[in-house]
């Protein structure tokens, strides 16, 4: 007994299941029925339709435009040019069966399901109605009768094709369905064109025989049943099957709830945000634009990308993914890094009675609360290989796309979970698993997916599997776990881009309530975060702020500060932006990145530069401002925490600059003159005139030690 014979009865007509060890039972390819009744014997090679159809598995193959079946290595049988003239008068006898029936207007089989009569169908003398089976170049090949009480079978000699409702030619929606009623159901209800493959088993053939035939987006709307779900599996498109089980399909859910029970899910379901640009072109290299990076978080995300975060199980990398998520949704700055807010769909496949701690652990560390925030996660794993699956998934995407607007990050944990029924090592199954990737992500522009992954067997520096994942990604980040629970997040892959220094973290144990606890991410001292440098843009951010100060700024609470209106002009004139929404965009990107960074704050609307020596220069400018015209006056030193690294010359012991009024700052020690004379003459031209303005400003307002605290001002800046 073939065991490729028992594979291709399997794939052949899905849904069955073996009665004997050689028999077969599956619902019949050549009529709708509810109870399966066609039974494939192996070892005779032959089928018994119940309905009164038999005979031979190649004769059925032929039937149903499928593949041979298997000989077990045996020869092919030759045909004998008898089976040819019977084929012959087999295809005389449907086209003049064909021929001889009457169009009608109804048909009782229709009627009783609530279904208007569609054209393109006959009633012959009998009153059965016949409905053709027609090749994709419109030949009949085929004729299918249902009697008035809903009995179905082909006519002998009949080659099993597709019936049409509908013009294919400009279509944006394609439905397959598996018979009559179904097509009619959703042909009556939404308008669209219907192919009807006539059985489960061939939806997926068609769909496969479509691609080429049409533009159209193709969608399989097969039954609530196990056989209808596996072929809307195998045929790899987006599905629409009715709610519920046990066989039901659209036309039982015309009959039973009327049209808008199959309009609104269908309106409903996942509808791309934006639909795919359809046709290959070729457009001249001139055409293309150099972009700066958008960022969902800076220097770390790009906006429209896939990326991969893995690592060996425990390293954190859930923890470092959740992280992220949380800041993304809540607008909260990932440890000093500014990030794009939106909506968070969190796909989990493990670890569901964590979350919900971890999630209240960020919350109480962080003083963020997240009720209300745009973040989802999943009541399950996805199963990103299964049609159906998929098209669950991307329906609950848009969704909450609908609901609180496209989402900036979807999140799959992990790949292994929403990888059910591949193989990993598979370069096909891997292709595949991107494609769903890439189609989710092709439906809400500038979304980025992250997918959590582990690391490998052997080589724990790369992640598991087949190197056609790697290939796929924008970008890659490594975590890993060490002793004393520190976790490091390494740049691996970085498309476009330079890669970011590693970043260092401690699990911190937050307690949530008494005897429940959970883990948060904070950042371990380490250089990635002190060696950043500021980015030029918030280079030209800065030195808007300090000019605007120093012309709008107030001083409140004993401290220099501007409002965004003062700033934002100064800011304009020094962009480089084409447009002023350009300008706006770079503005807010510069503002948030010097606010996450800490060189300044904001409190109340207005913002305030941190470093103290800066804020002291900025308010000794402000008092000769305002205060212009007074002799004597001494402006008093404002209240912030002494800067301990810088003394007066000529002192004894450890004299801090923060005991020592602006007024009274005579030199700084030569040491430091010598550091900020080799510092200033490396800085670009544009650079050195705006200290030299600063300088001068700051003597002409009469600030006795202007100098030396421009001096020390710079220097701060340069080590910072």
């Amino acid at each position: 007994m073939s065991a490729d014979l028992r594979a291709w009865v399997e794939d052949s007509f899905p849904g069955g299941k073996w009665v004997k060890p050689d028999e077969y039972r599956v619902s019949s390819p050549l009529r709708e029925e509810r109870t399966p009744s066609f039974d494939i014997n192996i070892s005779k090679r032959a089928f018994i339709d119940r309905g009164g159809d038999s005979g031979k598995l190649s004769d059925l193959a032929e039937r149903l435009g499928m593949d041979p079946p298997p000989w077990d290595g045996q020869p092919a049988k030759v045909e004998r040019p008898a089976k040819d003239v019977n084929k012959i008068l087999a295809a005389d006898a449907i086209r003049r069966r064909w021929n001889e029936a009457q169009g009608a207007t109804e048909h009782v089989y229709l009627a009783r399901k609530g279904l208007e009569m569609v054209p393109g169908l006959k009633v012959d003398g009998k009153g059965n109605l016949l409905v053709p089976s027609r090749d994709w170049d419109g030949r009949l090949i085929g004729l299918q009768e249902i009697t008035p009480d809903g009995s179905k079978r082909f006519m002998r000699g009949s080659h099993v094709g597709t019936f049409v409702l509908g013009d294919l030619a400009g279509a944006e929606h394609v439905l397959t369905v598996e018979g009559l009623a179904t097509g009619a159901a959703l042909w009556q209800a939404l308008g669209l064109p219907v192919i009807v493959a006539f059985s489960a088993g061939r939806v997926s053939s068609v769909v496969r025989e479509l691609r080429g035939r049409t533009s159209a987006t193709v969608v399989v709307a097969t039954d609530a049943d196990d056989a209808g779900r596996k072929a809307a599996a195998d045929a790899g498109v987006e599905s629409f099957i009715p709610p519920g089980d046990g066989g039901r399909d659209w036309g039982d859910v015309l009959l039973e709830e009327g049209l808008e029970a199959i309009l609104e899910p269908w309106q409903n379901r996942a509808v791309p945000a934006k639909e795919r640009t359809r046709g290959f072109r070729l457009v001249p290299f001139d055409e293309l634009e150099a972009k700066e990076p958008q960022w969902l978080i800076e220097g770390l995300l790009e906006q429209d990308s896939l990326i991969s975060i893995f690592g060996e199980s425990g390293s954190g990398k859930s923890f470092f993914t959740l992280d992220l998520s949380f800041c993304i949704a809540s607008g909260t700055p990932f440890h000093g890094r500014a990030v794009e807010r939106g909506a968070v769909v969190y796909l989990a496949g493990e670890g569901f009675s964590g979350l919900a701690r971890r999630r209240a652990a960020w919350e109480k560390h962080h003083v963020v609360s997240l009720r209300g925030a745009p973040i989802f996660v999943s009541n399950q794993a996805p199963a990103l290989l299964d049609a159906a699956s998929a098209a669950e998934v991307t329906r609950a995407v848009d969704a909450v796309a609908a609901q609180v607007g496209a989402p900036r990050l979807v999140v799959v944990d992990t790949l292994a979970r929403a990888f059910a029924g591949g193989d990993e090592n598979s370069s096909a199954d891997m292709g595949a698993f991107v494609r769903s990737l890439d189609d989710l992500k092709a439906r809400h522009p500038g979304a980025s997916i992250v997918v959590v992954h582990h690391s490998g067997h052997g080589d724990k520096s790369r992640s598991r599997g087949s190197s056609a994942f790697r290939g796929a990604l924008d970008s890659e980040m490594l975590v890993e776990g060490t002793p004393g629970r520190s976790l490091t997040a390494r740049s691996t892959k970085q498309k476009d881009g330079p890669a970011f220094e590693d970043l260092r973290f401690e699990l911190q144990d937050v307690e949530i309530e008494p005897g429940i606890t959970s883990a948060v991410l904070v950042e371990a001292e380490g250089p990635a975060k002190e060696e950043r440098p500021l980015t030029s843009l918030q280079h030209t951010a800065l030195r808007a702020f300090r000019s605007a100060v120093e012309h709008h700024g107030k001083i409140v609470g004993g401290q220099a500060c501007l409002d965004v209106e003062s700033w934002r002009p100064s800011f304009y004139g020094l962009s480089t932006g084409d447009n002023p929404d350009a300008k706006r965009k770079q503005f807010q990107r510069a503002r948030d990145g010097l606010i996450e960074r800490g060189r300044l704050r904001i409190e109340n609307g207005l913002y305030f530069v941190t470093c103290p020596l800066e804020q002291r220069a900025q308010v000794a400018l402000l008092q000769e401002r305002d205060e212009a015209g007074q002799t004597g006056h001494v402006p008093p030193c404002p209240d912030v925490p002494p800067c301990e690294q810088l003394h007066i010359a000529g002192q004894t012991g450890h004299s801090p600059l923060g005991d020592v009024p602006v007024s009274r700052l005579a030199v700084v020690p030569d040491r430091a003159k010598e550091d900020i004379d080799s510092w200033f003459e490396k800085q670009p031209s544009d650079t050195q005139a705006d200290y030299r303005e600063r300088l001068a400003r700051l003597q002409k307002a009469g600030v006795v030690g202007a100098e030396a605290l421009a001096r020390q001002r710079v220097l701060e800046a340069a080590v910072r």
